[in-house]
């Protein structure tokens, strides 16, 4: 910020005024002052808002910080680091503790840099978060990266309609498939394709809608010889080992969706059927019953 001090001096001088008469004019301290003016204090929005008014800049010193702020959102090895992002075919990155910048949401980044930037104003924290942003374009492109993301993380966020959005444990075996998956199988279909920002892509390298996953789960069925199945099925299922194994039926309907009296019956239904013969029939045929997740 030296170049924004240069000019606060410059301004102060050209108004013949000494730093203690800003000071007095602003109603902050003349130590205050000059500790910005050599770059020992960075100044805050209030005190630029108020020098403005002081020294009758028009303006000009609130304008410059905001420029200034731009320049210094990104730093030089990170703006180096963006311009191979945006060359790159594939990129894969691993993280310990948050989501990758990459694949984090306006709202996410907000609260990554509130935390991480404590004493940071609000219009920083703000430019930070829309540059942030800004790097997901490639991703958003007529040909994006392949990107590959390991997270820390066990659960997965579903949104649903209205907005509302729900978390759901994912066991090692979803996780390795999935992991099979990205390494395997998506690599060949998005090769099909224009390449699209999905994760589960269809033989013509597209984003798999509804209805292929419907035929994918039928064909699936049919090579094991079972007949009826649906992803209802999967949700009925899914809520029986739940319940069986003790779950809390109020913890099961949030994770099912489920919201309306009507559905919270539905609930009821699978602890009644689950007891008993589920219960046997679950721990002696379910392929992955007493295997660890």
């Amino acid at each position: 910020m030296e170049y924004f001090a240069k000019e606060l001096v410059a301004w102060r001088e050209f108004r013949g005024m000494t730093q203690e008469q800003l000071a007095k004019a602003i109603t902050f301290s003349s130590s205050l002052v000059a500790m910005v003016e050599t770059c020992q204090r960075k100044a805050k929005p209030d005190f630029i808002q108020r020098c403005d008014d002081a020294l009758e800049t028009g303006g000009a010193l609130m304008r410059l910080y905001k420029e200034l702020v731009s320049r210094e959102v990104i730093p030089d090895y990170l703006d180096r680091w963006r311009s191979v992002e945006e060359q790159a075919t594939v990129i894969n990155t691993f993280q310990l503790e948050v989501v990758p910048g990459l694949l984090q949401t306006p709202d996410y980044a907000r609260a990554v840099l509130q935390i991480g930037l404590p004493t940071a104003p609000p219009e920083e924290i703000e430019a930070k978060v829309t540059a942030r942003i800004e790097r997901q374009a490639p991703l958003m492109s007529d040909h994006p990266p392949m990107f590959v993301a390991i997270l820390d993380e066990g659960v997965i966020r579903v949104s649903g309609k209205g907005g509302k959005v729900r978390v759901v444990p994912v066991g090692g075996y979803a996780v390795r498939a999935l992991e099979a998956y990205l390494v395997r199988a998506r690599p060949l279909l998005a090769k099909a394709g224009r390449g699209v920002p999905a994760l589960f892509l269809n033989a013509r390298g597209g984003r798999l809608s509804r209805q292929g996953a419907w035929m994918v789960l039928r064909a699936a069925a049919q090579r094991a010889r079972l007949v009826g199945v649906s992803p209802h099925t999967l949700r009925h299922s899914f809520a029986t080992h739940l319940l069986d194994g003790g779950a809390d039926a109020g913890v099961v309907h949030q994770l099912l969706g489920n919201v309306s009296a009507e559905q919270g019956r539905g609930g009821r239904m699978y602890a009644l059927v689950t007891q008993g013969l589920l219960t046997e029939v679950h721990a002696m045929a379910h392929p992955r019953a007493r295997a660890e997740v």
